[in-house]
C-alpha cells in the first residue's frame, strides 16, 4: 500500500514537472521542441517603434525587409526582434498593448514570447531581452542593433512613447555591461539605425562592450537600413570579419539613400571601438590647449571658428531644437586655427578609430564621428553636464566646454547702429569685383586682387538662376550690392552676418512687417570693417509667392534651404537644394524637422499629389506698450498635382506698391543676434 502509494505520488510529480516545461517551453519558446541549436550568428534587433512607427509604419517597413532577406528559421544566421514603444504598429500580428519577441526568417515572424508591456526606454528592458536573445538563439557571434529616434551624446536612443521616456547611454552602457557578465561574449557591433548616434561621446561610453559601433552623424533618413541586403549577404556570409560586416552596411545604407532620395544629408561610419581610448587620449590633450586658449582671453576667435562649423541634424537657425554636434575632426581643425597647433597626431588616432565611413557628396569634409559643442544649447549645459561627464571619461573637453558656454551665457555685445549703403555708390558690381569676397574664411581677411578669379566661386553662390520668362533688373551679369560698415569693436565681436527682408505692410496706426527670411549671402571683409551683402532686389518665390527661407547647409558643392510651410495642416519645411545641376533651386521634399518631444523626424519625405502645402510667415508688431509681439501668417494654399513646383527668385520690382526693409542680422561670439539699422526701399 505506502509502496504503490509512493510509486502514484512520484508518477504524478513526473506529470507534474512535464507539464511545466511544456507550458514553459510554449511560453518562452513558441512550440515544444529540443533546445535550440547553436548558429554561427545573431542579430538581435531592439525596434522601439514611437510615433516613427505608430504614424508612419517605418519599423514595421523594416521588419518587412528582414523578412526579404530570406533567412533560414533556426539557420546559420538568425535575427530575433523584440517590438515595442509605439501606440500602434501597422503589421497586425505586432500587439502595441504588449511588449513581443520573435524571430525573423524568410518565413515572416514566428512569435517567441509574449509579455506584458515593458518600458522600452529603460535599461532592464534592454538587458533582459538580450539575455532572452542569447538563450533563444545561442551563437558564435552576436550584435545588436537600437532602432528608433536618436538624440545624440546627451539623451540617447529609443524613445518609448508610450511612457515618455528613452534609453541614456549610461542605460545602455550598464545593459550591455551586464549582459557581458552574465552571458560571457561581447557584442561584435552594436548599431544605432537612429540619428545623430555617431559621436566619440557614445563611442567612449561604449567602447568596452562591443568590437565596432555602426552609427550616423546627421540624421537618419525614413528608409533607415537596407536590413534586406546587409543580412542577405550576411546569410552567405555568417563567418565573415565583423569589419566586413559593417562596411556591408554602410555601403547598402549609402546607395539606397544617396538613390531613392539623392538630396538627402546621410552619413555612415564604423568605429573601432578598440581605439577610441587613443583617440581620445589625443583628444584630451588637445583641449588642454583649448582652455589655456580661454585662459588667455581667445574666445571670441574660438566662438567665430565654432559657429563657421555646421551642426549636424538642425533644420534652421533657432534654439528650439538645437543639437550642437558638429563634425570632430573639422571642428578640431577650424579650433587649431586659432591654437596654431598641429593636429596631425589627432588625425592619425581618429583615422585609425573610423575605419569606414562614407557619406552623401552634400556632406563634404565630414570625418565619420561628432562631437558636442554647445552654442544654441550652452543654457541647457546645467541640465545635462552631469550626465554628459557621468565617468569622468573626457575631464579635459567637459572642462573646456563647461568654460566655453559659461563665457556663451554670461556675455552679451551690442553693435552700434548703421544703416546699410547701396555698394560703390548704387552702380551694379561685375562679377570680377563679387569674386573678391567669395570663400573668404571667418577667421581670414580679404585680400582683393587686381583682376580676381571667379574659378572657385560656384554659380549657384554668386547669382541664383533666374527662369527665361522673369524680368529681373538688374541683369544676371551684374549685382547690385549693399555694404555695411562696422567699428574694429563690432568686428572683434562678430561671428558671422545674414541678410534680411522684410515685407513692411505698417499703416497709420500699427508698426508691422511679414518676416521673409535669412539668406547667407553676406561676405566678410574683415580687414577693412565691412559687410557685402550680394541682394540683387529679388526673392524665392513658391508658384509666384514670396516665402520665408532661410539657409540651412552650405558646402563646397551644395546649398540646402529651408521655406517655412505647413504640409497637410503640420507645420514644415519644405527642402530646397541648390548645386551645379539646379543652380536655382529645386523642391525636392519636406520634413516636419521636430516631433513633438523634441527629437529629430528621420529624413525628408517626397510630396505627393493633392498634398496641400502653405507657406508661413513670422509676423513682428508693436503693441500699445511698445513691445515687440510675434504672431503667425498664413499665405495662399497651393494644391500639389505631381508636377515639380515652380520655385523661382523673382524680382520685387514687379508690384510698386509692396514696402520693403533689408538690413544685416548680426551673430554675435556669444551665440546671440541683433539686426542693423534697415533701408526702406519700394519696388
Amino acid at each position: 500500500m505506502t509502496s504503490g502509494l509512493y510509486r502514484l505520488r512520484a508518477a504524478l510529480r513526473r506529470l507534474f514537472i512535464t507539464v511545466i516545461c511544456v507550458i514553459l517551453s510554449t511560453v518562452c519558446f513558441g512550440s515544444v521542441g529540443a533546445a535550440p541549436s547553436k548558429a554561427s550568428y545573431t542579430v538581435m534587433a531592439y525596434l522601439c517603434g514611437s510615433d516613427l512607427e505608430s504614424d508612419e509604419g517605418l519599423a514595421s517597413a523594416d521588419l518587412k525587409e528582414m523578412i526579404a532577406a530570406n533567412l533560414p528559421k533556426g539557420g546559420d544566421v538568425r535575427v530575433i526582434v523584440q517590438t515595442g514603444g509605439a501606440l500602434k504598429w501597422s503589421r497586425s500580428e505586432v500587439d502595441a498593448a504588449r511588449t513581443q519577441r520573435w524571430e525573423v526568417s524568410g518565413d515572416g515572424l514566428t512569435l517567441l514570447q509574449s509579455l506584458p508591456r515593458e518600458n522600452m526606454g529603460d535599461g532592464d528592458t534592454l538587458r533582459d531581452f538580450i539575455t532572452f536573445a542569447v538563450n533563444a538563439a545561442p551563437a558564435s557571434r552576436y550584435s545588436l542593433v537600437l532602432w528608433d529616434h536618436g538624440s545624440g551624446p546627451l539623451y540617447g536612443a529609443c524613445y518609448d512613447e508610450r511612457t515618455d521616456d528613452l534609453l541614456s547611454l549610461i542605460e545602455i552602457q550598464t545593459a550591455l555591461r551586464e549582459s557581458e557578465r552574465a552571458n560571457g561574449f561581447k557584442l561584435d557591433f552594436i548599431g544605432f539605425d537612429a540619428c545623430l548616434m555617431g559621436s566619440f561621446e557614445v563611442a567612449r561610453y561604449l567602447e568596452n562592450t562591443a568590437e565596432y559601433l555602426v552609427a550616423s552623424e546627421e540624421l537618419i533618413p525614413g528608409t533607415g537600413w537596407n536590413y534586406k541586403k546587409w543580412l542577405s549577404w550576411l546569410r552567405e556570409n555568417p563567418n565573415a570579419p565583423s569589419q566586413d560586416i559593417a562596411k556591408r552596411i554602410i555601403d547598402t545604407y549609402i546607395d539606397e539613400n544617396t538613390g531613392y532620395l539623392s538630396d538627402e544629408a546621410v552619413t555612415l561610419s564604423a568605429i573601432d571601438l578598440s581605439k577610441i581610448d587613443k583617440l581620445g587620449v589625443e583628444f584630451e590633450k588637445f583641449s588642454v590647449g583649448l582652455i589655456r586658449a580661454l585662459d588667455s582671453g581667445i574666445f571670441a576667435g574660438l566662438s567665430r571658428q565654432r559657429q563657421g562649423v555646421r551642426a549636424l541634424g538642425e533644420m534652421d537657425d533657432s534654439a528650439e531644437w538645437a543639437t550642437d554636434l558638429v563634425d570632430m575632426g573639422l571642428l578640431i581643425d577650424a579650433y587649431a586655427d586659432v591654437l596654431g597647433v598641429d593636429t596631425a597626431a589627432f588625425h592619425r588616432a581618429l583615422d585609425q578609430a573610423v575605419v569606414y565611413s562614407r557619406h552623401s557628396a552634400n556632406m563634404s569634409g565630414v570625418t565619420g564621428l561628432s562631437v558636442l559643442a554647445p552654442m544654441k544649447t550652452a543654457d541647457d549645459l546645467p541640465e545635462y553636464i552631469y550626465e554628459y561627464d557621468m565617468q569622468q571619461l573626457f575631464p579635459n573637453y567637459t572642462e573646456f566646454i563647461t568654460a566655453m558656454t559659461t563665457i556663451v551665457s554670461d556675455g552679451s555685445y551690442t553693435f552700434q547702429s548703421y544703416a546699410p549703403t547701396p555698394l560703390n555708390g548704387g552702380a551694379p558690381l561685375s562679377i570680377g569685383q563679387i569674386a573678391a569676397f567669395i570663400n573668404v574664411g571667418s577667421a581670414a581677411a580679404v585680400q582683393p586682387t587686381e583682376e580676381p578669379s571667379t574659378g572657385n566661386a560656384p554659380s549657384w553662390f554668386l547669382i541664383p538662376e533666374k527662369p527665361a520668362e522673369t524680368t529681373v533688373t538688374p541683369a544676371s551679369e551684374d549685382v547690385y550690392a549693399y555694404e555695411l560698415s562696422l567699428s574694429a569693436e563690432d568686428m572683434e565681436y562678430l561671428a558671422y552676418a545674414e541678410g534680411n527682408l522684410m515685407l513692411d505692410i505698417s499703416d497709420e496706426t500699427i508698426e508691422c512687417y511679414i518676416e521673409l527670411g535669412y539668406l547667407r549671402n553676406v561676405q566678410t571683409d574683415w580687414e577693412n570693417h565691412r559687410l557685402i551683402s550680394l541682394f540683387d532686389g529679388t526673392w524665392p518665390t513658391l508658384e509666384g509667392q514670396l516665402v520665408s527661407i532661410t539657409d540651412q547647409l552650405i558646402t563646397d558643392s551644395a546649398r540646402r534651404s529651408v521655406i517655412d510651410v505647413t504640409v497637410n495642416g503640420e507645420e514644415s519645411y519644405l527642402l530646397v537644394v541648390f548645386d551645379d545641376k539646379r543652380p536655382g533651386g529645386e523642391v525636392v521634399g519636406y520634413t516636419e524637422g521636430y516631433n513633438e518631444q523634441g527629437y529629430p523626424v528621420r529624413g525628408y519625405k517626397p510630396l505627393q499629389p493633392g498634398d496641400i502645402i502653405v507657406p508661413m510667415y513670422d509676423l513682428l508688431y508693436w503693441d500699445d506698450s511698445d513691445e515687440p509681439q510675434y504672431d503667425r501668417l498664413e499665405g495662399d494654399a497651393i494644391v500639389y498635382t505631381g508636377a515639380p513646383l515652380s520655385f523661382a527668385y523673382e524680382s520685387l520690382r514687379e508690384d510698386e506698391t509692396n514696402n520693403f526693409v533689408y538690413g544685416f542680422c548680426l551673430n554675435d561670439v556669444f551665440g546671440s543676434y541683433e539686426f542693423s539699422d534697415f533701408i526702406e526701399f519700394s519696388l
